[in-house]
């Protein structure tokens, strides 16, 4: 269940992986690798993902204000499958502001 998803400044899906490997080696290039085109799959917009968390759902305006590359990272704190992707997601919301990009975590419990 952990998965990416990287959103345009504008709410568009560019990327989506729920493939262990490819999450953090991703996480870690960006923003060399910034993939530029639209994801042709039917994966929800940056609103409706902000909307299944009541947290997000609560500061939606000022979280789809500034129009900056979102990326949503699903993890699973503490589960040792999924720490590759959640030590490249720490890695990239240390560096998310001087790259421009704002980073909203969902940590699940097993």
């Amino acid at each position: 269940m952990p998965y990416v998803d990287l959103y345009s400044p504008f709410g568009e899906l560019l990327y989506h992986s729920n493939e262990p490997e490819k999450r953090a080696k991703f996480l870690r290039e960006l923003p060399r690798e910034m993939p530029n085109r639209r994801v042709d799959l039917q994966y929800q917009a940056l609103r409706e993902a902000i909307e299944m968390i009541p947290e997000f759902s609560a500061e939606e305006d000022s979280l789809l204000a500034g129009h900056v590359y979102t990326l949503f990272a699903v993890t699973y704190p503490g589960w040792d499958k999924a720490r590759p992707q959640n030590d490249a997601v720490g890695a990239l919301r240390r560096r998310a502001g001087q790259i421009g990009m704002r980073v909203l975590e969902v940590g699940l419990q097993q």
